[in-house]
C-alpha cells in the first residue's frame, strides 16, 4: 500500500509543551509505555527482549502520531519499539545529553528555527561524539534544506521528504536504520572487548617480563655466588698446601732452635773451665742470651699460632663453599655449617661488638646439601649483624632443636626490627629497606628458595626497634620431588 505516512494516523494526541509525551505506546498514544506486542498482546515483564529505542522530533504532533501508528506492529530481531518524543531541538539535545540507549533519530529539520534539526545533528556527532546512533532526517521543506547539500555537509543516515514518505517506505528506512545500528554496536561491543583483551595480555606480558629480568637476575646472582664459591675452594687448596709447608717449617725450626739453645747452655757452662778468650767473654756481655731465648720462643710460638689460625680460615672456605659436594645429597650436621660461618664472619661480628649466643640443642644430622645451607646461614646471621645499628651493644643468638621428623633453627637478634608492613615482604626477590646500594635484596629470597628446595619451611616475626627472629625448619631425611 503506497499511501503517504501522513493520511494514515489516527487523530492527533493531547501535546504538552509542544511535544507527545516520552515513551507512548503505539496502540496507546494516550499512556503506557511504547512496546508493541505482535497480534494485539500486551507483552509481560521480561517476556520480551529490549526494545529498540527510537527518538522522534518534530513540532508536529500528528508527525508523532502517525509515526507510532505506522509501526505499531514493527518488530526486529525479536524486538520490538520503544519511543522517545521530543517537540523541538533544544528538547533532543537535553535528551541526548542523558540517553545512551538511542538507536535511531527521526528528525524534523525546521523547528524553532529552519535548521534546528541540522543544529541536533551538529551536536550530537561533534559535541556529544556520539557516531553510533542512526540519524534520518524528515523534512516538510526539502526546498529549504537540499538533500545534497545536507548529505554531504552532515554526518546523517538518511534524508526523507515527508511528503514522499510512505508507511512502506519509512519501514524499509527504519530497519535499514536499525540493522546499521545493530552492526555497528556489534563492532563497537567487540572493538572494545579487543581492546579490554589487549589490557589484560599487555599487563600479563608485563608480570611476565618483570618475572623473567627477576629470574635472570636471580640465576645471575647465583651464578656469581657459585663463581665465589669455586674460587675460595680454589684459593683455599692453593693456599692450604704452602701453608701446610710453612707450619710444618716452624715446628722444626722451633725445635732446632731449642738444640742451639741447649749447645750454647753447655758451652757456656763449659767457658769458664777452658779459660774464655777476651773476644768471647765480651760477647757474652753484649748479646743477652737469656732475652734472645725468650724472644725466639715467643715469636716462633706467634707464627705457629698465625699459621694455625689462616690454616682453620682456609679449611672453613672449604667446608663453606662445598664446590665438590654442594650439589650432592648427604648426612651433615647442622652444627658444624654454622660454627663454619659464624668463623668467617668473626670480623664483622668484632667490628661491631656484637656478642654471640649459642643455644644448640640434641640434634641428628640430616640430608641436605650442605653447601647452599651454609649459604642460607650466611644470609641470616649477616642480616642479623647488618640489623644491629652501629655503636650499639648488640646479641645475636643461634638455637637449634629437633621436633618429630623435623630439625628447626633460629637466628634472632637485638637490632632494629622490620616493620609490619614491610614484614610479609621480605622474602620477596630484591626487596630490601637498606639503603640504595647497600644490598640487591636476594639474600632471604635465596635463603627462601633453598629452605623450599628442600621441603623445609622460613618464617620471620619481629618487634620495631627490639628485633627479629628467623625460623627455619628442615625434614631429617630428604625426600626426592
Amino acid at each position: 500500500m503506497n499511501t503517504s505516512l501522513t493520511l494514515q494516523h489516527p487523530p492527533a494526541d493531547p501535546v504538552e509543551g509542544g511535544h507527545v509525551a516520552a515513551r507512548e505506546s503505539a496502540n496507546s498514544a494516550l499512556d503506557g509505555p511504547m512496546l508493541f506486542a505482535p497480534d494485539g498482546l500486551e507483552p509481560q515483564a521480561g517476556a520480551l527482549p529490549k526494545p529498540w529505542e527510537i527518538l522522534v522530533v518534530d513540532d508536529e504532533p500528528d508527525v508523532h502520531a502517525a509515526t507510532r501508528f505506522a509501526l505499531r506492529d514493527f518488530k526486529l530481531d525479536g524486538r520490538t519499539i520503544a519511543f522517545t518524543s521530543a517537540g523541538s531541538a533544544a528538547e533532543a539535545i537535553a535528551l541526548m545529553q542523558t540517553r545512551q540507549d538511542i538507536a535511531l533519530i527521526l528528525l524534523d529539520v525546521v523547528m524553532e528555527t529552519e535548521h534546528a534539526g541540522l543544529d541536533v545533528v551538529r551536536h550530537v556527532r561533534d559535541g556529544l561524539k556520539n557516531k553510533l546512533v542512526r540519524i534520518v532526517l524528515r523534512t516538510g521543506h526539502p526546498g529549504q534544506s537540499p538533500e545534497r547539500s545536507v548529505v554531504i555537509d552532515y554526518d546523517i543516515n538518511d534524508y526523507k521528504d515527508k511528503a514522499d514518505l510512505t508507511v512502506q517506505r519509512l519501514i524499509t528506512c527504519v530497519v535499514s536504520a536499525l540493522r546499521s545500528y545493530r552492526d555497528l554496536q556489534q563492532l563497537e561491543e567487540s572493538r572494545t572487548a579487543l581492546k579490554r583483551a589487549q589490557a589484560d595480555l599487555q599487563q600479563a606480558l608485563a608480570v611476565q617480563e618483570r618475572l623473567v629480568r627477576e629470574r635472570s637476575d636471580m640465576l645471575v646472582q647465583s651464578e656469581k655466588l657459585a663463581s665465589v664459591g669455586q674460587l675460595a675452594a680454589g684459593v683455599a687448596h692453593e693456599i692450604n698446601t704452602p701453608m701446610a709447608n710453612v707450619a710444618t717449617n716452624l715446628g722444626t725450626l722451633r725445635d732446632d732452635v731449642s738444640d742451639l739453645f741447649r749447645l750454647l747452655d753447655a758451652t757456656r757452662a763449659a767457658v769458664p773451665e777452658l779459660g774464655a778468650p777476651l773476644e768471647l767473654r765480651r760477647l757474652q756481655k753484649e748479646i743477652n742470651v737469656d732475652f734472645l731465648r725468650k724472644d725466639i720462643a715467643s715469636l716462633l710460638q706467634e707464627n705457629i699460632t698465625g699459621v694455625e689460625r689462616v690454616r682453620k680460615i682456609v679449611q672453613d672456605l672449604r667446608d663453606f663453599s662445598q664446590v665438590d659436594r654442594s650439589k650432592k645429597w648427604q648426612w651433615v650436621n647442622l652444627h658444624r655449617g654454622l660454627e663454619v660461618t659464624l668463623s668467617l664472619l668473626a670480623t664483622d661480628l668484632q667490628a661491631k661488638s656484637v656478642v654471640v649466643v649459642k643455644e644448640y640443642g640434641d640434634i641428628p644430622d640430616i640430608e641436605c646439601q650442605s653447601g647452599e645451607l651454609n649459604q642460607v646461614f650466611l644470609a641470616l646471621l649477616l642480616n642479623a649483624v647488618q640489623a644491629i645499628p652501629d655503636g650499639a651493644q648488640g646479641e645475636i643468638t643461634v638455637r637449634t632443636g629437633c621436633e618429630n621428623d623435623r630439625v628447626w633453627v633460629e637466628v634472632s637478634d637485638t637490632g632494629s626490627g622490620i616493620a609490619p608492613v614491610h614484614l610479609s615482604r621480605i622474602f620477596e626477590p630484591f626487596f630490601t629497606t637498606k639503603p640504595v646500594g647497600s644490598g640487591a635484596g636476594l639474600g632471604l629470597s635465596m635463603a627462601y628458595g633453598v629452605v623450599r628446595k628442600h621441603g623445609g619451611d622460613i618464617s620471620a616475626t619481629s618487634i620495631l626497634g627490639r628485633g627479629t627472629v628467623v625460623r627455619l625448619t628442615l625434614p631429617i631425611s630428604h625426600v626426592a620431588a
